[in-house]
């Protein structure tokens, strides 16, 4: 994969069985301001981008087509990643805060806030 100004590109994508994944959708276009973060869900089908525009951009992985938008945070998301299961997305911000949210409806379930400093990684354990 290889973020530039606005688009994430990917060029070729190794599935999380192993197989590499040819042809994807050679570009997701839709932040109007840097992009910072991209993750696949766990069977290929969504990517989620993160970006300077405080959004959340869910992708078809084949297509490129923009699916959902989600107006996540008040300040640049720095990482965005799935759930297992493919239920949520957690996302962490320069807003100080982390939150996570429904994939299907794109409803905030959690904020964690009462960060120092800008949240600059999340992950599911």
């Amino acid at each position: 994969e290889r973020i530039t100004d606005n688009a994430p590109e990917v060029w070729a994508l190794q599935t999380n069985s192993g197989e590499v994944m040819d042809p994807l959708a050679s570009s997701f276009v839709g932040h109007f301001k840097g992009c910072f973060g991209i993750d696949v869900s766990a069977q290929d089908e969504l990517v989620a981008t993160c970006g300077s525009d405080y959004t959340v951009r869910i992708w078809d992985a084949l297509s490129g087509q923009e699916l959902r938008k989600i107006d996540a945070h008040v300040e640049s998301i720095r990482r965005v990643v799935f759930s297992e299961d493919n239920k949520y997305l957690l996302t962490a911000s320069a807003d100080c805060s982390a939150g996570l949210f429904d994939v299907g409806s794109c409803e905030e379930k959690l904020k964690l806030e009462g960060h120092d400093g800008e949240v600059l990684d999340a992950i599911f354990l």
